[in-house]
Parts: structure tokens; sequence; C-alpha cells
């Protein structure tokens, strides 16, 4: 082999010693760097003519596993949709169940029923009377409460859609333009793994809100598409839509077209719902919330109102009390019905209770007596109260229960409802970090990269002699 053969093999192992540790050290400088994949050197034997020409730089590996990743990224969709279900849950649990030192309704409608045992025990007792109307008050102040509690719920969901696609929109178009650099880096015979992380990273961000599955395309270019079929990005970005509603009344709904759906450059998403077939991540769980678990505690609130309406203003519970004229609560606004949603939130103590032109007696004399029973009389306190306890069912087939015992059917549904989703919640997140845990055995080893920093300290060495070996012999001829 001539001198400068030897030379030249030398030339290459010390290039590829000095692009080895270069490796090396932006691995330990990202080690604990989130989205970052370890690199090493693709290297073999160079020959020209048969003869040996030293070593060959392949390329940088990046080493990950897609299919981990993939897994991941699914899990990360099921945690955060479990998560955000929980957190709903535990929310709507707290509105009825009582919750930062606040009473429940149950127990509100216990106070009701205690003021008036305790008014019928002296009925001309203007203070135990006013204790009547006060509790009254503290009812209806409770269940406008968790009304305005679901409402908020709702209209938090609404907002987090919006923002949820925007974030959408701009990761998708990164990923395009990180597409388009990746081609250009590579074509150039440039290192594309930095990129390729950014992409990731990108990846990483919407597949919480949308699970999502990664295609392969020419020259290192992906494709996304949900895991329910809808394409995302496919050459080009497709881009989403959203009209948030700037706030969420009761009678809103995706139904009656108050509430907006998605779109897909411009047209409804495809599949059932407002959401079509971007299911199954944090996104179609603030649907959820806002057009079923919402609606669905909305109507069961309004249900027991409406019990409550019922019982109070029956003419079993109090004879002066015609058809349709209300009962001691009446609903705030006098255009309202007692069916309309969101009647729960409009409950008020009845006028013919509240001074100056009421007063709480009517409620010992009779709401619309004319002639008053005497202010020793308790029988009309005691058949307020006996229309409070007296069991009754709020649906065909429901159990009969008085108003406070169906409140706390109510309040014992949402705890149910509530450890179910932290239950979920619990074993998906469980799930999660055993991806991640996986997913993170697959990074940088320290260890690992400073042993093979002394491999390629060697390397260099021996390569480096082989030179010095060189030029010695040479200088030798010289001297001839």
């Amino acid at each position: 082999m001539p001198i400068s053969q030897s030379l030249n093999n030398a030339l290459t192992g010390l290039n590829a010693a000095s692009r080895g540790a270069d490796l090396v050290s932006s691995n330990i400088a990202n080690a604990a760097t989130e989205g970052y994949a370890p690199r090493s050197l693709s290297l073999s034997a160079r020959d020209v003519g048969g003869l040996g020409a030293g070593v060959r730089i392949n390329g940088v590996v990046r080493h990950n596993d897609p299919y981990l990743t993939a897994q991941r990224q699914l899990s990360d969709a099921r945690a955060g949709y479990d998560q955000t279900i929980a957190e709903a849950t535990t929310h709507w649990e707290k509105s009825i169940s009582g919750g930062d030192g606040l009473p429940s309704l149950s127990s509100r409608i216990t106070a009701v029923e205690t003021a008036l045992i305790t008014a019928a025990g002296d009925p001309s007792s203007a203070a135990r009377l006013k204790a009547v109307t006060s509790s009254l008050e503290d009812v209806a102040t409770g269940f406008k409460s968790a009304s305005d509690g679901i409402s908020e719920i709702r209209a938090r969901a609404e907002q987090t859609i919006s923002a949820q696609v925007t974030s959408v929109n701009e990761a998708l178009r990164e990923i395009d333009r990180l597409n388009d650099e990746i081609i250009r880096v590579r074509s150039g015979s440039g290192e594309a793994s930095g990129l390729i992380d950014q992409r990731q990273q990108a990846i990483d961000s919407i597949s919480e809100i949308i699970p999502i599955k990664q295609l392969n395309r020419d020259g290192g270019r992906i494709a996304l598409i949900s895991t329910q079929g809808e394409f995302l990005l496919d050459h080009e970005p497709r881009t989403l839509s959203f009209s948030a509603a700037g706030a969420v009344a009761a009678d809103m709904t995706y139904a009656n077209g108050a509430l907006s759906g998605l779109s897909i450059n411009g047209q409804p998403v495809t599949g059932t719902g407002s959401f079509g077939n971007l299911g199954g991540g944090t996104l179609e769980a603030q649907f959820q919330i806002r057009d079923q678990l919402g609606e669905s505690w909305q109507s069961a609130l309004d249900l027991n109102a409406r019990d409550l309406l019922q019982r109070l203003s029956s003419n079993s519970a109090d004879s002066s009390i015609a058809s349709g004229q209300p009962g001691l609560l009446s609903l705030s606004s006098p255009s309202a019905s007692s069916t309309d949603p969101g009647v729960a939130g409009k409950l008020a103590l009845n006028d013919r209770l509240v001074a100056p032109t009421g007063s709480a007696d009517r409620i010992r004399d009779g709401l619309y007596a004319i002639v008053s029973a005497g202010n020793g009389d308790p029988s009309q306190l005691r058949r307020w109260a006996d229309a409070l306890s007296a069991p009754d069912s709020l649906s065909p087939g429901a159990p009969a229960r008085s108003a406070s015992g169906n409140l706390d059917g109510l309040s014992d549904g949402a705890s149910a409802d509530r450890v179910h989703a932290e239950n979920r919640q619990s074993r998906s997140t469980a799930a999660q970090q055993s991806y991640l845990e996986r997913e993170k055995a697959l990074g940088v080893d320290t260890d690992a990269e400073l042993q093979n920093l002394m491999r390629i300290e060697k390397a260099y060495a021996a390569n480096a002699r082989v030179i010095k070996t060189i030029d010695t012999l040479l200088n030798r001829l010289l001297e001839i």
C-alpha cells in the first residue's frame, strides 16, 4: 500500500472520530431534553479498486422506536381525555354536594324543613317565619349557583375547544414547514435529525388533543391522519375551524344550532356529532362536556327544581293556591316557564313573602288567603313541611323520595360518576407513564456515551499516531 493511501486512510479515521465525538457531545448535552432522540454514526469500510480506502461515514442514525412512540401518543390522548372528564365531573359533584365549605342542595332543603318545623312550634314568632324565608332564599341561591356552575363548565369547554383548534392548526403548519425543510436538507446530503426532533415535538402537541397516526411519505415527508380516518396533513395541512360563543347559556346546544361544531377546510367534519372523526383526545372530551355531560347535568338539576316548584305550589300544600299560581318559590323572570332549560337558575322567593308588598306571615296564613287563620295556627306550616317530605318520583320508574332524598340521589349519582371517571383516569395515566418510562429508557445513556467517547478518543489517537509515523517516514526519505 503506498504511503499516500495510508495517509488517506488515517485522515478518514480522524474525520470519523471527530464526527463521532461531535455526536457524543450532542447526546450528552441533550440527555435531559424532552423529545431528543440519541444519534450515532453509521460507518462502513471504503474500498477503491479492491484496496481498502479507509472508513466511510454513511450518515447519522437517529435511534427511536416508532411503534413505541405511536403507542405513547395514543396513551397521551386517552389520559388527556380521562383527566378532562374527571376534572369536569369533580366540579359538577361539588356544585350540588357542597364544596369549599358550602352546604349541599340536599342540606339546604333539609334546612327549610327544619325551619318550618321550628316555626310550627311557635307560629306567632316573626323571627322563625323569617328563618323560613331565609332558608328558601338559600335554596334558590344554591340551585342558581349549581346551574351557573354548569354554564361555566360548558363555557370553559367552549373556550378550550377554540384554543385547541388554534393550537392544532399552528402545529400542522409547523409540521408542514419542517417536512419541506427536511426534504431540502436531505437533498443536499445534510443532517436532518434536529429537524426531525422538532417535528416530533409538534406531532406530540397534537396527539393529546387528537389521537393521530403518522404515515411516511417519500423524501422524509410525513402525513397525519386521525385514528378515526380524518386526514389532517398530506402534502399540505388542512385547517380546522370553530366559532366559539362568548357565553354558553343553559338553552344553547349544538343540536339547536346555538353552538358550533368543527369544520375542516370550511366543510363540517365527517362522522357523527360536533367533533366527527376527530374523537379520542382532549378535544372530544371538551365537546362531550359541552354537548353531552353538561346538558345531562342541567336536565337533572332542572328536574329537581321543577319537583321543588310543584311541591311548593300544589293545592294540597296550600289550599289558597289556584292552578297556575306560584308557591313559596317562583321564577325570577315573568316570561320564564318551568319547562325552560335552565329553570334551576331562575328560582326566587315568591314576591308575596317579600317586604314591603309581601309578608313572611303568608307562610303561616296561606300565600293567597284572604282571611288569616290566626297567628297561633301551625297547620299550614306543617303542610309545607309535609309537601317537602312526601315521597314522589321525578320520572316514571324512578324511586319515590322526598325533595331532599331526590337531591341526595342526584348527589350520589354525581359521586359515582366522579369515582368512575377518576378510576379511568388512574388507569390511563398509569398506562401513559409506562409508555413514557419505556420511551425514556431509549433516550441518552450518559454512561454508554462516555464509554463510547473513550473508544473514539483511542481511535483518534491511533489514527493520529499513524499520521505521525507516516510523517516520520517521509522526513526520513527527504533526508537521504
